[in-house]
């Protein structure tokens, strides 16, 4: 798969299937993929709102081994890992999972926009909303806070 993808082992490869681990592991339908593969770059990219912090509950569901759960905790965030991307800016040390290939396709070619954030604002179907700023971020995650609280064995 790699060679169709004209992928050759190396450094590229690696940041790609880093890359597509975290598009796997948040997005939760094919039609998201590329939305999240370019929110992870735009994120990358420095700017005043992330300064290159990735921020993604994934990466800390990969320290805990908490698969399922919609959400994390400020302890967990401020854990030191080196596969948490709310404590260091960039990408993980390492991939957080396997993704398959329609993640890795989406990081190839991430869809176009100026998204920097994205709730899951109901993680029992997958609905998520994508934002360009951090108050429309709010809003979403207000939506996402209120699924929480109807539904607080999954969060």
């Amino acid at each position: 798969t790699y060679e169709q993808l004209g992928l050759d082992d190396g450094p590229e490869l690696r940041e790609v299937i880093i890359k597509a681990s975290i598009v796997q592991g948040e997005g939760a339908f094919s039609e998201d993929l590329p939305k999240v593969a370019q929110v992870v770059e735009n994120r990358l990219e420095p700017n005043p709102e992330t300064n290159g912090y990735l921020q993604m509950d994934s990466t800390v569901h990969f320290i805990y081994q908490e698969r399922g759960l919609a959400g994390t905790t400020d302890e967990q965030r401020a854990n030191p890992d080196p596969h948490n991307t709310y404590a260091h800016p960039g990408l993980p040390a390492g991939p957080i999972n396997s993704p398959g290939e329609e993640a890795i396709r989406a990081v190839l070619n991430p869809e176009a926009g100026d998204w920097l954030y994205f709730v899951t604002i109901d993680p029992s179907t997958g609905e998520t909303r994508f934002a360009t700023d951090w108050e429309g971020h709010q809003e979403n995650v207000q939506l996402f806070q209120q699924w929480c609280q109807e539904n607080p064995d999954q969060c």
